[in-house]
């Protein structure tokens, strides 16, 4: 039986802020009315700045990722991976399954498969994979099996 401190959202963005663009008025508006809600970014988007080196860039965003969370009444997750390097493997899709299966999100939203950037169409693809995972009893992880209510796609480009 669902109640309303059940329901959890979960964002999953390749990089950091992607899921606050794709998806931040839902992300509030899930918070406002009780839910919980986490951002999973994939790589913390390091790379993405003309001037500072991708170690103070990310130490940069990784701040501004959990400011944000906080902001919108979330947590933030990030997860290890390179930026312009996510890539497709069982390994990745295996961490994002035991992410899922710790979390039991009721709703996920990530990036749509036609996304342009090679990051964003991974990330697609890594979701896939770690959904299908989590949900079979016959995987056996540290956590229970886990199929989330539903599936959206959104994009910031």
């Amino acid at each position: 039986m669902s109640t309303q401190s059940d329901k959890k959202l979960m964002v999953i963005g390749a990089h950091a802020a992607d899921a606050e663009v794709m998806a931040g008025a839902a992300i509030l508006s899930h918070t406002r009315a009780g839910h919980q809600a986490v951002l999973v970014h994939m790589t913390p988007g390091e790379k993405g700045h003309p001037h500072k080196s991708p170690q103070e860039y990310a130490r940069q965003k990784r701040e501004e990722a959990h400011a944000a969370a906080t902001a919108l009444g979330a947590r933030a997750i990030l997860l290890p991976y390179g930026d312009g390097e996510l890539p497709v493997s069982e390994e990745v899709a295996w961490t994002l399954c035991d992410l899922i299966r710790a979390e039991r999100p009721s709703l996920i939203i990530t990036h749509w498969q036609g996304s342009f950037h090679k990051d964003h169409e991974n990330t697609y693809r890594i979701v896939q994979n770690a959904i299908f995972y989590a949900a079979l009893p016959a995987f056996v992880r540290a956590n229970p099996p886990h199929r989330s209510g539903g599936l959206y796609f959104a994009e910031n480009w």
